[in-house]
């Protein structure tokens, strides 16, 4: 069996070496080397590598998605926090195919799908409220939240630019149910714990998922670049990656 080599940019942070030991239970995938913002000779880090797994800083990521592009390499990319100058830069290349997800949790995958379900089941009357808690270092609010709050709107068929907020109104009277509030909580080491609580009159309906381990989204990330070698030019998710579309 041929070993694809994987390349781990952020190799120094809490999920590159998580990676790095879930790499052992890929039977097909090898590391290649790893990478971070400081490195030098990123290019030919890249050309000796099959494939490129990205879990570093928003901020590097238009000059690493240049990199790949330049060198053909496919890129599978876990980093979150973009500005969406940042985010364009990612869609915007054509040339190699990109995994692109907020989280690579098959459970994160399948929590977000009853939370759409039960966002368009009880509609715009349910006020919603998004906990997101991580550990001290994560940028808030996660990209796990943004896309809990995208989907909450869009299963309601609303804009969410429109009505997502980060922040709750000082003297806000009261509580508008079609408006979506995000709230962050971040301190100590938490993996990520997500909750999305759906309130009307009289009832409360609470969905959540908690991680206890980075397990499942290294090994999601690894699963995905296993498949986007040798996929055509594309920006993919991982639906894209379980079959799902």
């Amino acid at each position: 069996m041929r070993k694809y080599k994987v390349l781990i940019s952020g190799c120094d942070g809490y999920m590159g070496q998580t990676l790095y030991r879930c790499l052992a239970n890929h039977p097909s995938l090898e590391l290649s080397g790893g990478i971070d913002l400081h490195t030098r000779d990123v290019e030919a880090a890249i050309q000796a590598c099959d494939v490129v797994v990205d879990f570093s800083s928003h901020t590097g990521t238009a000059d690493l998605v240049r990199n790949c592009a330049a060198k053909k390499k496919p890129l599978v990319i876990g980093t979150t926090g973009h500005t969406m100058a940042e985010e364009a830069t990612i869609y915007a290349e054509t040339g190699i195919p990109i995994v692109h997800a907020p989280n690579f949790s098959v459970e994160v995958i399948s929590f977000c799908e009853c939370v759409s379900t039960t966002a368009r089941l009880l509609g715009k009357k349910c006020a919603v409220d998004i906990i997101d808690v991580l550990h001290a270092q994560k940028s808030a609010p996660s990209g796990t939240a943004k896309t809990l709050a995208k989907l909450v709107a869009e299963a309601r068929g609303q804009s969410p630019d429109d009505v997502v907020r980060y922040s709750y109104p000082e003297k806000s009277g009261a509580r508008n149910p079609e408006e979506i509030y995000v709230h962050s909580i971040r301190g100590g080491d938490v993996v990520g714990d997500h909750k999305v609580v759906f309130s009307t009159e009289g009832s409360r309906l609470e969905l959540t998922h908690r991680a206890s381990s980075r397990d499942p989204f290294a090994h999601g990330a690894l699963n995905a670049a296993r498949w986007v070698i040798g996929k055509p030019p594309g920006v993919y998710d991982l639906l894209n990656v379980m079959g799902l579309k």
